[in-house]
Order: C-alpha cells, then structure tokens, then sequence
C-alpha cells in the first residue's frame, strides 16, 4: 500500500542519513565470539509492555556470529545492563569491545565491567 511504502522511504531515509561510511580500518573484522559486540536500548511503548512491565529490552548483537539476544527489563539502570553483559558473555567467553550511542547507562555498566567501548 502507498502507506507503507511511504513509511518504508522515510525510515531507509533515516538510516542512510544518521549512518556515515565505515572504512575497514575503523572497524576491524572480528575473529571470535566477543571480538566486537553492538550493543542498543529499545523502548517500548505502553500498549505493548510485557505482563511483568518491562518496557526496555536491551539488544545484543556479537558480529562474528550474528548472535543476537535480548534483554526485557523495566529499565536502562546500570544493574540491568552489567547482568544483560554477564548472561551474553557467558562463563567461558569474555566481550573484547562494545561498540554502542555511548548512552549513560551503557557507559557506566562497560567502565564497571572494565570492557572497552566506542
């Protein structure tokens, strides 16, 4: 339908103009699991809560793998986050970099874990 195609031109518009270009040398290639995670907080509306009133859910992707998680929780806290980190990592792995928007929450939980981010 028109709408959607509308909705669909806006959002690629978006993406195309709030990404700038990646040389290879900014991001290196990853070799392993942990190598280079993205990292990025989703609000979610009221209407669309879980029945336990989470209304963020904090994503995870490791790009080696393209293992993707997601965190529920009821908010960005520091806490949150660092046990999102601790569940992702696992006990046998350990997340080399984090790439994120630098937001607060993330910051403080990557200092906290002593992981490095960009």
């Amino acid at each position: 339908c028109d709408y959607c195609v509308t909705y669909k031109n806006q959002r690629d518009s978006k993406v195309a103009n709030n990404t700038r270009a990646l040389n290879d040398a900014d991001i290196p290639a990853p070799t392993k699991f942990g190598d280079a995670v993205i990292a990025d907080h989703k609000i979610i509306g009221p209407t669309h809560e879980s029945g336990d009133g989470d209304r963020v859910c904090l994503l995870i992707v490791d790009r080696f793998t393209r293992w993707l998680c997601a965190y529920p929780a009821k908010t960005k806290e520091k806490q949150e986050v660092i046990k999102a980190f601790k569940d992702f990592q696992g006990i046998r792995s350990t997340i080399q970099h984090v790439y994120s928007d630098n937001s607060e929450e993330l910051r403080s939980a990557l200092v906290e874990l002593d992981v490095p981010h960009d």
